[in-house]
């Protein structure tokens, strides 16, 4: 099942996945 991007944005942002955000933006720059 595909998620549009604009959707998948908003699920982020509201705070369900944005410490996994957080947390994969900051090993990608390790």
């Amino acid at each position: 099942m595909m998620i549009p991007p604009i959707v998948a944005e908003e699920e982020w942002e509201r705070g369900r996945g944005k410490k996994k955000k957080e947390i994969y933006l900051y090993l990608r720059w390790l």
